[in-house]
């Protein structure tokens, strides 16, 4: 038969990401009885099974053995990614196969660089005017809810330096005018 269109692939893809969380497995029944495989032949061959589209990088490498019988092609998949410690990563209608420890490696990076890019990010002061508190009550308020350790009142700041890659939002009181001021 023909290959399902492009709709059913991520309708595929959807199913396997949710059958991975939840461990209940849905997919069309296939067979796979193999032995001493590649592992990179017998995901492409799960992949055929299921209709979607597949990446295996270069260092997804060994050999397998299976006998799976009437099996949902999702739990064949989930099967062998968790015996040969690989992961998955959904990337709209595409699923990318590599180890763990590269996943891994490449999730960490990713946060790393988004938090420099927030930590380098352009800070805004914006000025609220206090009707009914009084603005150091509300800085004590905010410091808290903020978790940053703020500045010292009267605009002479003082840098704890915890942690210096990560702004600490500036908060000031003054008095003159019943306003808050917040740097962030």
């Amino acid at each position: 038969g023909a290959t399902p269109p492009a709709k059913t692939t991520g309708t595929n893809l959807d199913a396997f990401t949710e059958a991975q969380d939840s461990k209940r497995f849905n997919g069309r029944k296939i067979t796979l009885q193999v032995r001493d495989a590649e592992i990179g032949d017998v995901l492409r061959l799960i992949g055929e099974a299921s209709g979607f589209n597949m990446v295996i990088s270069e260092e997804v490498k060994g050999l397998i053995t299976l006998s799976l019988v009437d099996v949902p092609w999702d739990q064949a998949l989930d099967v062998v990614l968790h015996t040969k410690g690989l992961g998955a990563e959904r990337n709209n209608n595409i699923l990318r196969i590599l180890t763990l420890a590269s996943l891994t490696l490449e999730k960490q990076s990713e946060l790393r660089a988004k938090r420099a890019v927030e930590a380098n990010a352009p800070r805004v002061t914006k000025v609220f005017q206090v009707s009914y508190a009084k603005p150091a009550e509300l800085k004590t308020i905010l410091t808290t809810f903020g978790n940053g350790s703020g500045s010292a009142v009267g605009g002479s700041s003082s840098g704890s330096g915890a942690d210096s890659s990560v702004p600490v939002a500036s908060i000031q009181v003054d008095e003159r005018t019943n306003s808050v001021i917040v740097e962030d």
